[in-house]
């Protein structure tokens, strides 16, 4: 399925107050091409760092398991790109000013699969190989795809530390059950591993299919979380036409 959107389409302004009491107006846009690369390097900054599950697997900590994860998002990118929003200080300008967050899902229509895309790859790491099993085990279960075979798929959600607490990731999910809408995709989904992406979710709608445990995933990939854990959540939202 190929999916065309209007490049640098505003869904969203926000007017927030920053930890300095400044006001700041945030602007919720697609993703200019003239910004990939400072996008890719917000997700490899902040997503393996911050996010539950790539933090367990420590990518981050290991200079050449970080180089192998960019070299696999930027094929991801080329051969099936990503429908990215950004959310950044509005400047003025066309393209934005300081990159404050990114919202990232895929769109799914069963065409291929996560098993044959990692197969063009050798995968070096440990940490990577993990990485992998981890996409695999957490793909959407046959029952939930075989209902909504046109759906769309969150595939991660950062926000920059100096705009943390205002709200992003709450407009980022609204924006996602927007963008499903607009192209007449009937079901949007994603495996919630934070609390705060949770609770977003449940304010925007979005409802409960099943809780994952983080113990499940280690018995079956090897990746080892922090004690105490909280369960994550698979949660969807059906989208009226």
């Amino acid at each position: 399925m190929v999916i065309t959107s209007s490049i640098r389409k505003v869904w969203s302004r926000l007017e927030r107050k920053k930890k300095d009491g400044s006001t700041v107006i945030l602007r919720f846009q697609e993703l200019p091409p003239e910004r990939t690369k400072e996008a890719m390097d917000l997700i490899i900054k902040y997503i393996l760092r911050d996010e539950v599950i790539h933090r367990a697997i420590g990518i981050y900590k290991n200079a050449e398991a970080t180089l192998e994860y960019r070299t696999v998002m930027n094929k991801m990118f080329e051969l099936n790109p990503p429908h990215i929003t950004i959310c950044c200080v509005d400047d003025g300008s066309e393209l934005g000013g300081e990159l404050a967050g990114i919202s990232k899902i895929a769109f799914k229509d069963e065409s291929g699969s996560c098993a044959d895309f990692f197969k063009l790859f050798k995968i070096n790491t440990k940490e990577m190989e993990k990485f992998v099993k981890a996409v695999l085990v957490l793909e959407n279960p046959k029952d939930l795809k075989e209902k909504y075979p046109r759906h769309t798929f969150g595939k991660g959600i950062a926000v920059h530390p100096d705009y943390r607490g205002m709200g992003i990731a709450t407009e980022f999910i609204r924006i996602r059950n927007l963008i499903c809408k607009e192209h007449n995709v009937p079901m949007s989904t994603s495996l919630m591993t934070a609390i705060g992406s949770q609770r977003a979710a449940e304010a925007n709608g979005w409802k409960l299919f099943e809780i994952v445990y983080p113990k499940d995933i280690s018995v079956k990939t090897g990746i080892e979380f922090e004690e105490g854990t909280p369960p994550f959540k698979r949660m969807y939202n059906v989208h009226d036409k």
